[in-house]
């Protein structure tokens, strides 16, 4: 032990630590590599995609019922007029 100097023993020490911090940081999330951070835009952006597409979807099949609730208006109107004439 007396051969080697205080410094490197600290110098040491604080490599090993500063591996186990990494580790550490990688294990838990707290540090993301390049690639992992990639995936994440990636399967953000798929999401994104599917989103739009959900939307469109919705908003045709919105325009389509409201062209059916207003020719359904229209007929139930008309069923209500003949009703009425039928009774006088």
């Amino acid at each position: 032990m007396g051969d080697v100097p205080l410094a490197q023993l600290l110098a040491g020490g604080a490599w090993f630590t500063s591996l186990v911090v990494l580790w550490w940081m990688l294990a838990t999330d707290r540090l993301v590599t390049g690639a992992a951070h990639r995936r994440e835009l990636a399967y953000r952006d798929k999401l994104e995609d599917k989103q739009e597409q959900t939307i469109t979807v919705q908003r045709e099949q919105i325009d389509k019922l409201s062209v059916v609730g207003e020719a359904f208006v229209r007929i139930m109107t008309a069923v209500e007029a003949l009703g009425a004439k039928a009774k006088r």
